[in-house]
Order: structure tokens, then sequence, then C-alpha cells
């Protein structure tokens, strides 16, 4: 059988080699001899020693290396062991570990001694490995001892943290109290009872389950769910619904005044208010720095000044919109008097007219009907703004301290009342 082409080659190939030479002008150059260099070892011997590491590659410890002369050579690796001694194991490092799943550094570095070993914040290799949710270095972790019951600074153990996560089975783990790894298992009642309680339960001391029903608070007088009894009764609400009692009243007076030491004397408590029965202000009125030269209630009267010229400004403003209103109806009532007239005199069927911006052709009868509704709803207009006007007229007056307008409010005589005067003036006559 013919050897393959590449195991051929090894036997005839010709590796250069570099000749390194000191830069110098004056130093003479030796000759340059190239020889040819062959491999120790045949192309028979590089194909079995290849098929070999192939074949047994599951089979090779580590550390052994075999070379192509079937020669087994052991490296040395007392500087790897020496360099491996002098690093300094610290928690960060271990925690490190736990969480890239670095097994055979932690049996390697983790004892007994520094399996509760912490942070900064308090965490543990146990807690690191509850909350990636790795099961076989717990496991290695509970076999050297670790502690399931420490926590950290925010409160929490290994055991509540694997729940945040829904790790179930790390949960269960932490909770037996006797591990062996022998055939071990969750059981199926605990796995259940943990999913029926992860919505409505929390996990307390020593990763027992605490419940939390509903209970009634006397002191906040209010029913509560979402929380247990302990943390509602550490509540922000609940402290300060109990009211708590000051340690020392601050009245701002030094102690060794007479006059607190008289109160003192006289059986006055200082935690109540002042007077016989305590009821009295307990601290005195807060005084305030005067920085003006003005009287007491200046600007009390300046306030009331202002809103008082507003409402008269604002009634004066009305009576001048109604009388400009009037003045624009009575100018549309007068220019309608004209076009009437006109339609009146026209002898034509048809007549135009201007409607806004357009111009109508509209029967003679039609245009007079529309002309003269106009008119009278002009005369019930002005009508209108006229006796509003005269009444904000006398308002204005009162506002300003002035008598009304004499007259102003007279009525006239309608064509009754004028036939009754007539009747009594001529009898009279």
């Amino acid at each position: 059988m013919s050897l393959y082409r590449n195991w051929a080659s090894l036997t005839s190939i010709d590796l250069p080699w570099k000749r390194f030479v000191k830069e110098s002008c004056g130093a003479p150059q030796a000759p340059f001899e190239s020889f040819r260099s062959e491999l120790n070892f045949t192309g028979e011997e590089a194909k079995t020693a290849y098929e070999e590491i192939i074949s047994k590659e599951s089979a090779v410890e580590p550390g052994k290396i075999i070379n192509y002369n079937k020669k087994v050579v052991k490296p040395t690796i007392k500087s790897n062991q020496q360099s491996n001694s002098n690093i300094k194991v610290t928690a960060n490092s271990i925690l490190k570990a736990v969480e890239q799943q670095d097994v055979q550094f932690l049996k390697k570095h983790l004892n007994t001694e520094n399996v509760n070993i912490s942070d900064d914040f308090g965490w543990t290799p146990l807690m690191c490995a509850a909350y990636c949710g790795h099961l076989e270095i717990i496991k290695l972790l509970l076999k050297l001892g670790a502690n399931r019951k420490a926590r950290e600074k925010s409160g929490l153990t290994a055991a509540q943290l694997a729940l945040k996560k829904n790790y179930l089975n790390i949960v269960a783990l932490l909770r037996k109290k006797n591990y062996q790894e022998e055939n071990w298992s969750v059981p199926m009642k605990v796995m259940t009872d943990l999913e029926s309680c992860m919505a409505k339960h929390e996990l307390g001391e020593e990763g027992i389950i605490d419940k939390m029903d509903e209970f009634y608070c006397t002191v906040c007088k209010a029913t509560f769910k979402e929380s247990s009894i302990k943390q509602h009764e550490s509540s922000t609400l609940h402290i300060f619904n109990t009211k708590p009692k000051l340690p020392g009243a601050v009245y701002g007076i030094s102690k060794l005044n007479k006059g607190y030491q008289m109160l003192l004397d006289s059986g006055w408590d200082e935690d109540s208010g002042l007077g016989p029965s305590g009821e009295g202000a307990k601290y005195p009125v807060k005084t305030v720095l005067k920085k003006d030269r003005k009287g007491i209630g200046l600007m009390d009267q300046q306030k009331k000044m202002l809103e008082f010229l507003e409402c008269i400004e604002a009634k004066a403003g009305e009576i001048l919109t109604d009388r400009q209103e009037v003045i624009a109806l009575d100018r549309r009532r007068n220019e309608n008097r004209v076009g009437l007239r006109a339609v009146q005199k026209d002898k034509n069927e048809k007549t135009w007219m201007a409607v806004g911006s357009l111009l109508i052709k509209f029967p003679k009868k039609t245009a007079e009907d529309l002309l003269t509704r106009d008119l009278k709803e002009c005369d019930i207009g002005i009508n209108k703004i006229r006796s509003d006007l005269k009444i904000k007229v006398n308002e204005l007056r009162d506002l300003e301290h002035n008598p009304p307008v004499p007259g102003l409010m007279l009525q006239p005589l309608n064509r009754g009342e004028m036939d009754a005067f007539n009747q009594i003036v001529g009898k009279g006559l």
C-alpha cells in the first residue's frame, strides 16, 4: 500500500533556517552554508502516531503528551503549582466561580473554613448558587457545611433568593433539614405546595413559608392582606398611627431659666400644654420680623380698593358696549326704512336686494315683508338693550356713591292710560 501524499511529503520536506548576523560594517561575513534538514521519523511512523492519538484521545490523561516517537513525557508543572499557590482566593473570585459553574476551582479552594465567606453585600457562595440555579454546586456547598440561614444585607436568605427566580427544587432542597445526596429528589407534595403558594406566600425565617392571610389592624382600623402582620407592624403607616411620643419636648428655652424652673417646681409636665388642665398651647406663637414701615391692615385696604375699582371699570365697560350696540341697531333700522320706501316707490314686480355680499332679485312683496320683519326685530332689540342700560347706569352710580339719574326709569303712558287721563282732565275742565 502506498503512502498518502501528505505522509510522503514529511520525509522529503526542506525547512529553511534563518541566520542572524550582528550588524557591523567591518565584520567579515562568513559564507552561508545551506544544509538539508530531515525529521527523525518516517511517514509511516507519523501516520501511526496520528491514528493512535485519534483513537485513544479519550484515554489520554491530562498532563501527558504523546510524542511522535511514542514516548510519554510528563510536563513539569512545578511552576504552575507554585503560581496557583501564590494566588490569593477572595470572596469575589469564589462567587465568580460559582456563577460560572467552575466546579474544579471550587473543589480546590473551598473548604469548611471558607465555605461561608461573604462579599461586601453579604452574599455567600450558597446564596449565589441558589440565585443562579446551580443545583450541583449547592449540593457541594451543603456537604462542606454551608449555612443556609445566613442573610445578606437586605435580609434575604438563600431560599428566598431561589424563590425569586422560581427555582422550586432548590427551595425544597434548602428547606430539607437532613440532606443526603443519595437518591435525593423533590417530593411531589412539596413541589405542589410551593407552586400553589408562589403568588400568595413568601419565605420567612429558616426557609419556612409564612401565609399572608387577611387580618384587621386595630391601630390603623383597616384590613390588610398584601403583607404579613410583622411587615405591617414595621411599616410607616402603622408607626404613624400609633402616635409615638417624642423623647423630649424642645421649647427653645434654657432649662436653667427661672420661669421654666418655677413651672417645673409647681408640677407642670413638660410633655403637656400650658394651663391647669394642660390643654393650652404647647409652643409659643412664632414671631414674624416686620421689614417695612406700613401700618397694620394697610395692604388689606389697598386690596379692597383695587377690587372696588375693578368692579366699577367692569360695569362702565358693559354700559359702553350696550350703547355701541344700540347705535349699530339704530343705524340698521334707518337703512331698512330707506330701503322699504324705495321698494314701495318701485313699479317693477321684482327688485334687487343686497344680502351680505350677495345681490339677489326678490319679488316686490317678499322684499317688503323681509324689510318690515327686520324693522320689528331692530325695534325689539333696541328697547330691550335700553331697558337694561337704565338699570346698569343706576348700578354704576350706586357704586360711585352718586344719586340715580332723575327720570331715567320713567315709562311712557300707553293708549289706555292716555284715554283715562284725558277723561279726567276733560271732566275737571
